[in-house]
């Protein structure tokens, strides 16, 4: 299992890199589960909009799918960005004419996906765990399900009433957490990552 993972790495197929990683039982490569093809990239835009690297990384490597798979870790192919994120970002950053071939490459996903993330911070309190639930289930959601009171990061992953966009926030977190430890970031404890939401307020309805 860990020559065929190797053997699609080599062949960047990224997403059956990880598939077939996680399927190991005895032994395991965490550096084929994990994968930072487009390091570079990610480290030049997440530096660019103030992201955290871990998880920009994390989030560009591991995209939400469907909800059938909701339990297990998220993966997507890289040039895979929505549709409807990936125009409307594109109009923001005046990309005039958005169409499939903006996504054709690692670069222009990742910068459109980036952007994008920055755009979800700066909407939701600058934390992280909120801009995760409202990638996944739109910003309006992230800000309905703050709580009167503020919350440990962890409590409101919990509250957060979809099981898609729950278990989502909750790999997003924990690969965040790998991926800070491969790239030597890992300064931050998890708890410290996910951080406290603060209480709903006028501007959250």
């Amino acid at each position: 299992m860990l020559a065929a993972a190797e053997l699609a790495s080599r062949n960047q197929w990224y997403e059956r890199t990880i598939d077939t990683a996680e399927r190991t039982v005895l032994l395991h490569d965490f550096g084929l589960r994990y994968p930072t093809p487009y390091r570079e990239v990610v480290q030049d835009y997440a530096g660019q909009l103030d992201l955290d690297e871990a998880w920009s990384t994390a989030w560009c490597a591991r995209r939400a799918a469907s909800c059938t798979r909701a339990i297990h870790r998220r993966r997507q192919r890289i040039d895979a960005v929505d549709a409807v994120h990936c125009t409307l970002v594109a109009k923001r950053l005046g990309l005039s004419g958005h169409h499939a071939k903006l996504t054709a490459t690692a670069d222009s996903n990742i910068v459109l996906g980036t952007y994008y993330l920055r755009q979800m911070m700066d909407s939701l309190d600058n934390q992280m765990v909120l801009a995760s639930a409202g990638y996944n289930a739109g910003p309006r959601r992230a800000r309905e399900w703050i709580a009167g009171r503020p919350l440990e990061g962890a409590v409101y992953i919990e509250t957060i009433p979809f099981p898609e966009t729950r278990e989502y926030v909750k790999r997003v977190m924990n690969n965040t957490l790998y991926y800070a430890r491969l790239l030597h970031q890992a300064g931050l404890s998890l708890r410290e990552r996910l951080g406290t939401v603060p209480a709903r307020t006028l501007q959250n309805n």
